[in-house]
């Protein structure tokens, strides 16, 4: 036509060569012109599995693969808190849990494909995170001698629980226990694991010595 134009739309997933060919209907004049278009390969970024972390603890992605030739990484889009830094061959993350619950959580990171000619691709990578193990003891701080000893650790929510008697070189399990410790000073060393996190904290309690009659004397009331 003299004006306007006709468009044709292709969807080549390799380099092509197109011809259009266009007839004039004044003198059936024929005409061709050739289109050479390069297409470039789509993204690809691969990286290994990351293992899950502990808030506090280091996580590394390793990409294994991109492609085509010449793309580059983008990992800025993420929170400045969390990455630690980022290059063509992996990045660093501290994640941090920020779940209401004690549940391990899956963190969601950015990095993105770029080669200043096609559109840029972000990839999105996963990391599970566990929460820090915390809580406190509950016990008493101090007690009689042959007084029964309560221990409760549930506050932790932790998966695992191992106590160690110090003075008896004892160990036991579970989020609780009861038992009679021995005078003085009792010394339990608890240790706990959820997930990939795990936590050692200690407790001492004061067993005081129950009072005892060792002798009783008798005087004659003359004696007095």
């Amino acid at each position: 036509r003299s004006t306007g134009k006709l468009e044709a739309e292709v969807n080549p997933v390799h380099d092509a060569k197109y011809v259009v060919t266009y007839t004039y209907k004044v003198g059936d004049q024929d005409a061709s012109k050739p289109l050479e278009l390069t297409v470039h390969e789509k993204f690809q970024v691969e990286w290994l599995p990351v293992a899950p972390v502990c808030q506090g603890d280091a996580a590394s992605v390793e990409i294994v693969k991109v492609y085509p030739v010449g793309t580059e990484l983008d990992w800025s889009d993420n929170p400045a808190d969390e990455i630690v830094s980022g290059s063509i061959s992996g990045a660093t993350f501290m994640p941090i849990h920020t779940g209401s619950g004690v549940a391990r959580q899956t963190k969601t990171y950015k990095v993105i494909a770029k080669n200043g000619i096609c559109q840029d691709k972000p990839f999105m990578i996963n990391i599970d995170v566990d929460k820090p193990i915390e809580g406190e003891i509950m016990t008493a701080d101090k007690i009689c001698q042959y007084d029964e000893l309560s221990l409760d650790a549930s506050s932790y929510q932790a998966d695992t629980y191992e106590w160690k008697y110090e003075e008896k070189d004892s160990v036991f399990t579970g989020v609780t226990a009861k038992l009679v410790p021995d005078p003085d000073y009792a010394t339990f060393t608890l240790s706990m694991t959820r997930g990939k996190c795990s936590a050692e904290v200690q407790k001492y309690v004061e067993v005081t010595s129950a009072p005892s009659v060792l002798q009783v004397d008798s005087i004659g009331i003359r004696q007095i």
